[in-house]
């Protein structure tokens, strides 16, 4: 069952479950890996996750706190505050995502000491390799190139958002 969501920009393309599971044995090797997890998994927009510190991610408790996100304007990449007052939020995670970050955490620690650094919970959770924040647009590309391996047209980094959405909804959850 595929779920397209209406929104101004035209039809958004939801994945099945199938193709995410597809997706993401394709991305498996990438260095975009854990970001498309951590999207399909919590349904946070793509300057959110970008946006994301440590200090957002609490593992013990299974939340995520939306308190800043990542826009590029101009070619430029600013944090600023999340899209709208509502954005500024809590957000739920699975104990599957908790032991996956953990996991990742562990691989930034050695990444961070092979840079001469020390992760700190000011440090943003995805990088580029030199530690520093990733650019959207190379996010987005990076993304496109793997969707396009895993033959899947028409899918956007953004629609992993709504993917979420939809694969909450055929689980139960309600709207």
């Amino acid at each position: 069952m595929i779920i397209c969501l209406v929104l101004r920009r035209g039809i958004e393309r939801t994945l099945t479950p199938i193709e995410v599971e597809h997706l993401l044995e394709v991305a498996q090797e990438s260095y975009y890996y854990p970001i498309i997890y951590f999207a399909v998994s919590t349904g946070l927009r793509p300057a959110e996750i970008l946006g994301l510190r440590w200090r957002d991610i609490d593992l013990d408790m299974l939340s995520i706190s939306v308190s800043q996100a990542l826009y590029k304007h101009r070619g430029v990449c600013q944090f600023k505050e999340p899209k709208t007052s509502q954005s500024r939020r809590r957000v739920a995670m699975t104990p599957e995502l908790a032991a996956f970050l953990r996991e990742y955490k562990g691989t930034r620690e050695v990444f961070y000491l092979e840079l001469g650094k020390i992760l700190s919970l000011d440090d943003l959770v995805f990088t580029n390799i030199t530690g520093e924040s990733l650019n959207p647009s190379v996010v987005t590309h990076n993304f496109h190139k793997l969707a396009v391996s895993a033959v899947l047209s028409g899918v956007r980094f953004h629609d992993l958002r709504h993917t979420f959405a939809s694969l909450m909804l055929l689980r139960g959850a309600k709207p």
